[in-house]
């Protein structure tokens, strides 16, 4: 099936816009969005075109603090990809532009590769979403949600800015109660902490006083180790 996924611009010109409300596959999805000449942001999420929504101040300032917790993350924990915005081609009917991923680099095990070795895109589910939802968190807690579990995304985080809560889902097991310390521990990726309360006090210093926390666990600490093995394996195999 990832064989047939469009990565490419198509020679035949086509339709070059996108309205939101179309159903389209992705190929086509993909096509027309690369002809779209502003920054119009759009999705395919179940083979519906999604415009993508504006973001409030709240909703803006949250985001930026858990990119930047993401990116802090993959820099002290080698063998991670943290990224933002970027386009995800999920499947056949989807391909969103998650707000916050993190993923296993391609070639450690993980399930995403990028379309070209160089970069491009990102094909396949990161294994940890974040969304941050205010007039999307219909699409988000619903539509979006089966479009990751189905692809296989194996944590899904949800941030509802107007109710000032975190959904927080992982599967098979489903959605996940936050503990009473409000800190959300990732079970993906170790050490990956989220304090909650703290996100919508933007609260950057606790935010990463929780993160490094996170980071200095035992737990953390033999998951860096395990990627340190994998990412040795990797480029030895690519020397042999």
């Amino acid at each position: 099936m990832a064989s047939s996924l469009m990565t490419t611009a198509a020679t035949d010109p086509g339709p070059p816009n996108l309205r939101e409300g179309d159903r389209l596959t992705q190929p086509e999805f993909h096509r027309r969005y690369l002809d779209v000449k502003d920054e119009t942001r759009f999705e395919l999420i179940q083979g519906v075109v999604c415009r993508g929504a504006s973001m409030k101040v709240p909703h803006n300032d949250s985001v930026g603090y858990l990119v930047t917790q993401a990116v802090l993350y993959s820099r002290r924990v080698p063998g991670v990809h943290s990224g933002a915005g970027a386009t995800v081609i999920l499947d056949e009917q989807n391909e969103p532009e998650p707000d916050v991923f993190l993923r296993l680099q391609p070639g450690l095990g993980g399930s995403s590769t990028n379309t070209e070795v160089s970069g491009g895109f990102i094909q396949g589910p990161p294994e940890l979403v974040i969304e941050f939802a205010d007039c999307s968190l219909f699409r988000d807690l619903h539509q979006k949600k089966d479009a990751y579990e189905h692809a296989g995304v194996k944590e899904y985080i949800v941030v509802c800015v107007e109710q000032c809560e975190v959904k927080w889902f992982t599967w098979p097991a489903g959605e996940r109660v936050i503990p009473d310390d409000k800190i959300l521990k990732s079970v993906v990726f170790p050490g990956f902490w989220i304090d909650v309360e703290s996100l919508f006090q933007l609260d950057g210093l606790k935010l990463e006083d929780v993160l490094f926390r996170g980071i200095a666990t035992a737990e953390c600490q033999a998951f860096q180790a395990d990627l340190q093995r994998r990412l040795a394996e990797s480029k030895a195999n690519s020397q042999s």
